[in-house]
């Protein structure tokens, strides 16, 4: 097997203050409480959960939002597609301390706005009637929590466990294909959203974390993803994929400047980070993966992915020939442990990938496809 080392140590510095600042800000944006609300809305403890429209989405859902509103308390979704659902333009909305279970699709889905803090809920059991995409209408990212075309969103100190659909928590864009839901939305992309101290555990069919662009013209950038605990179910067993995802699906879509930061990733079915390029047109670009740690991963296949247990993964899904062939540029790696995979880092199509200070015990440090 060939061997790489990508990258060089003149971008220390800069690099190490960049995530510095970014961590700065979340530390800024992130209060352990909740601000003031103007009331105050407390989950439903018992009779037959109500099921209402959630906007224009094509879902229903128990509880739907409205400005400045405190939510909290016990919410079965039973019967409903969403548990709590906060739409386009609806504004400082705090859900904490809440308990969120049994919906069809997504525990809590914030869409189209800014000002939400998702802060210390328990998200469980969710994804139990999932609208899943063997046939249409379907639903691309159905993970617990979903943000869709958010700008500052901030979810921390959440509990998310056991849910069925596809995973845990989701960042995309909006537009005329709304991942998360079964009608168009709003062109809108998803920008300096916060993903932070959350435990993402035993999540089924889907990946632990995701920030993945869907709409051209929109895209996925400026959002930190740090601290978090994601924990599958390893290689070969499943359901639980695990992993943190972030990429680039349809065509023509951008992923730029996100951070992924400080996070404990561990027995994924796929590699532990996975950064993809994936369709004509795509660009990928400037995103940093620091200080995590990562073990006990698997692997995807060919044609451009390992086929033996992968830490992280940065590849461009390019075909041999392909018009308009998908970018995936200028990312950092830096002071991340891989340990019990058998490659630390697979490179593949990228261009201009830093790597400094990769730890651990993987056999193979660095590989190229």
């Amino acid at each position: 097997m060939r061997r790489k080392r990508t990258g060089t140590r003149r971008k220390t510095r800069e690099l190490a203050v960049g995530v510095a600042l970014f961590l700065a800000v979340a530390a800024f944006l992130v209060p352990l409480t909740a601000g003031s609300a103007a009331s105050r809305s407390v989950g439903a403890t018992g009779g037959d959960p109500v099921c209402v429209p959630a906007g224009t989405t094509g879902l229903t859902a128990n509880v739907v939002a409205h400005s400045h509103q405190w939510i909290s308390g016990y919410i079965n979704a039973q019967g409903c597609d969403v548990g709590i659902y906060v739409g386009p333009g609806v504004t400082n909305v705090d859900i904490v301390g809440a308990t969120v279970k049994n919906a069809n699709d997504h525990g809590i889905f914030v869409q189209d706005t800014m000002g939400v803090k998702v802060l210390g809920d328990t998200v469980v059991h969710n994804g139990l009637a999932p609208h899943t995409c063997g046939a249409p209408p379907c639903i691309a990212e159905d993970k617990a929590i979903q943000l869709t075309g958010t700008t500052g969103v901030i979810v921390r100190d959440n509990l998310v466990l056991n849910n069925m659909a596809d995973g845990g928590i989701g960042v995309s864009d909006d537009g005329a294909f709304d991942p998360a839901a079964l009608a168009p939305g709003a062109l809108h992309p998803a920008i300096g959203n916060v993903i932070m101290d959350n435990m993402i555990v035993n999540d089924s069919f889907g990946c632990g974390i995701v920030l993945a662009a869907y709409d051209a013209g929109a895209g996925v950038g400026a959002n930190i993803v740090g601290d978090n605990l994601v924990v599958g179910s390893a290689p070969g067993t499943g359901p639980f994929v695990g992993g943190i995802v972030v990429a680039a699906d349809t065509p023509g879509t951008w992923v730029w400047d996100n951070a992924v930061v400080g996070n404990h990733i561990y027995r994924s079915i796929i590699p532990g980070i996975v950064v993809h390029s994936n369709a004509p047109g795509d660009r990928v670009w400037n995103n940093t993966f620091a200080h995590n740690m990562i073990g006990n991963n698997g692997f995807e296949g060919p044609p451009n992915d390992p086929t033996v247990p992968t830490g992280i993964e940065v590849v461009a899904e390019a075909a041999p020939g392909e018009a308009n062939a998908p970018i995936l540029a200028n990312t950092t790696l830096q002071d991340n442990s891989v340990n019990h995979d058998a490659i630390g880092v697979w490179l593949c199509d990228e261009t201009n990938t830093m790597i400094i200070d990769l730890d651990g015990s993987a056999p193979v440090s660095v590989e190229t496809c």
